[in-house]
């Protein structure tokens, strides 16, 4: 029998999967909002994470401040990005890191929403 494992640590809440490799995941994760009931749902302040599926190592990728979004990461060849918002901005930003150990840096400027990305196949 197969055990499901779990990788979100308790009291938060875990969106916008993403694949880095066979191994690993990228995560929006943001704290658990428990208030919440009824109604439009809250803002969810969210930051990336990988987390690596065979050791269950887990590392934060992104360090969003004062209020800022970070969402739908995209994985593209060893580019990572993602969309940089804030709950009260109509647009946000494209950040890029070039690989996983390089220093991000904002890419396009207010744009409406993430962008798509596609890979030319053979």
């Amino acid at each position: 029998m197969n055990k499901q494992k779990d990788y979100t640590p308790k009291g938060y809440v875990d969106l916008d999967l993403e694949w880095l490799s066979p191994d690993e995941i990228i995560v929006a994760r943001a704290k658990e909002n428990k208030a919440w009931k009824v109604g439009p749902v809250p803002t969810m302040f969210t930051a990336l994470y990988v987390i690596n599926l065979e050791s269950g190592e887990q590392k934060q990728l992104t360090f969003p401040k004062n209020n800022k979004i970070d969402n739908t990461p995209q994985v593209v060849g060893s580019s990572i990005t993602w969309y940089r918002t804030s709950e009260k901005e109509d647009q946000g930003d494209v950040w890029v890191k070039d690989s996983m150990d390089a220093q991000e840096h904002r890419w396009l400027k207010n744009v409406d929403s993430p962008p798509t990305f596609f890979i030319k196949s053979n």
